[in-house]
């Protein structure tokens, strides 16, 4: 749907790291989402538009992975928007300890109202996260871990040097499919104890 997508872009347009590549993959759409992603795109010459043909969610994920030059990668869904310094310190941090994964807190907003969701609450920022634990918390509901990639700053070469893409052909689950998997190959997870 077109109607967060500007939202959403924006903040990404307006992030304070600003040496980012923004792929934006329009998967069918059929309704206004390319004419906003061609606006934007004439603001920001970061955006890359990928036109494809409907294939679902995880179809789209993969053509953005397929294209991504950057030694990190994060999604963010079209209906979500991000805080300003949310990728500065999300790289800031991988850099910092070599990680593999940044797992970060989000907020859910809804109604007026603004939730802080922890998770993976292990100590202080840049504490190194046991990799059995955290895919054991996935499992373990609320306030433990989350299955969403979007929250999840992963090195690039953990998606191509273990042949880990999205499974095409499943909408609800895809997130933990993979997310387990990028897990068990990082090494180094850090948690960002900020939303």
């Amino acid at each position: 749907t077109s109607l967060y997508l500007e939202k959403c872009l924006r903040t990404v347009m307006n992030q304070s790291l600003k040496e980012i590549e923004i792929i934006c993959v329009n998967d069918g759409s059929t309704d206004n989402s390319l004419e906003i992603l061609e606006r934007l795109q004439k603001e920001d010459n970061r955006i890359i538009i990928i036109n494809k043909e409907n294939g679902g969610l995880t179809s789209a994920r993969n053509a953005g992975l397929k294209i991504a030059k950057g030694k990190y990668i994060i999604h963010i869904d079209s209906d979500d928007w991000i805080e300003q310094n949310y990728l500065k310190d999300m790289y800031k941090i991988a850099i910092k300890y070599d990680a593999d994964m940044i797992i970060s807190d989000f907020y859910y907003e809804f109604q007026g109202k603004k939730v802080i969701y922890q998770v993976d609450q292990y100590g202080e920022t840049g504490t190194i996260l046991d990799t059995g634990k955290v895919i054991e918390n996935l499992f373990l509901g609320e306030k433990r871990g989350f299955p969403a990639i979007w929250n999840k700053l992963v090195k690039k070469n953990i998606y191509t040097k273990n042949n880990i893409s999205f499974p095409e052909g499943i909408s609800i689950g895809e997130d933990l499919a993979t997310t387990v998997f990028l897990i068990y190959f990082s090494n180094k997870i850090i948690k960002l104890n900020k939303a």
